[in-house]
């Protein structure tokens, strides 16, 4: 996966979060094609950048705390 593809489905799952299009990581992989323990360690690069993205173990999903 290349520079660009990379950071563009970075901003896809950050976008999908948000919009509540896809929110588990099986569901994301489907979505964009990538295996889900890639999107897993998408999702902790989302964070490092400073996305509060949160999963709930109880609803078995992720979303973005806006606080």
């Amino acid at each position: 996966m290349d520079f660009i593809s990379y950071s563009e489905k970075l901003e896809n799952i950050k976008y999908y979060i948000e919009n509540k299009i896809c929110v588990n990581a099986v569901s994301l992989s489907l979505k964009l094609g990538i295996p889900k323990r890639t999107v897993l360690r998408m999702v902790d690069k989302l964070r490092q950048k400073g996305a509060n993205i949160i999963y709930c173990k109880k609803e078995k999903k992720y979303f973005i705390n806006k606080k």
